[in-house]
Formats: structure tokens, C-alpha cells, sequence
């Protein structure tokens, strides 16, 4: 739902700065970011355990790690599948936000908010 809910919020701000006449790659850019952080805020108030694996500072770093290869293919795709293969602005964007869902999901789960596994079961 998260997931969702940041991929909507996405494709919404990208649809909006697109309609302003805003080129392509900079709408992509920026609807990316801001739903990135909409991601990050929901998943630590909701889905994950805040600073599970790392400090907040590495917390945001492998983050961020995360952000730029997921926001680099996101951007790229939109890019190209509007302005090479001429789709409508709003199928290129779905189709880039769905090819990305995998990388940020995984890359999150595995890796960001990754919780150390639990220790040796002690009987009493």
C-alpha cells in the first residue's frame, strides 16, 4: 500500500509539472524525489523499523543509495519511452514507476531497512 500510495503520488506530481509544460526528464526528476521522500516517510512511521540496520545518517545514506539508482531507471524510462517511442506522457510514467516498484521495494527491504536477525533462542 505504501508502495502505491508513493507511485500514485509520483505519476500525479509528474502528470501535474508535465501539464505546466515542464520538459519530460526535469517532471520525472522532480516527481520522483518527492515521492521518494513520501516513500521514506511512510515507511519508517509504518512499514519498516527506523534505523533497524544502520544510524540515521547511514539510515539516509543507503537510502539515498537506493534512490539514485532506482530515480536514474525511473527518469530514463520515462524519458525514452516518451520522447524516443512517442508514448503519451502518462503510459510512460506508469510503466517506469512499475519497473522501479521491484528495485526501491527490494532494495529497501534487503537492504536499508534490513533488521539484524534474531539471536540464539535462550530457554530459561
Amino acid at each position: 500500500i505504501i508502495g502505491a500510495a508513493a507511485a500514485v503520488f509520483n505519476i500525479i506530481i509528474f502528470m501535474l509539472l508535465h501539464s505546466l509544460g515542464i520538459a519530460v526528464p526535469l517532471s520525472a526528476a522532480a516527481a520522483y524525489l518527492l515521492a521518494a521522500g513520501v516513500n521514506y516517510l511512510l515507511c519508517i512511521a509504518i512499514l519498516f523499523r527506523h534505523k533497524a540496520r544502520f544510524s540515521l545518517p547511514g539510515e539516509l545514506s543507503a537510502y539515498l543509495l537506493i534512490i539514485v539508482i532506482s530515480g536514474i531507471t525511473d527518469i530514463a524510462l520515462t524519458s525514452l519511452l516518451v520522447l524516443q517511442a512517442g508514448l503519451p506522457a502518462l503510459w510512460a510514467k506508469i510503466i517506469a514507476t512499475v519497473s522501479v516498484f521491484i528495485i526501491n521495494f527490494m532494495g529497501r527491504k534487503y537492504f536499508v531497512f534490513k533488521e539484524p536477525p534474531p539471536g540464539p533462542w535462550k530457554t530459561s
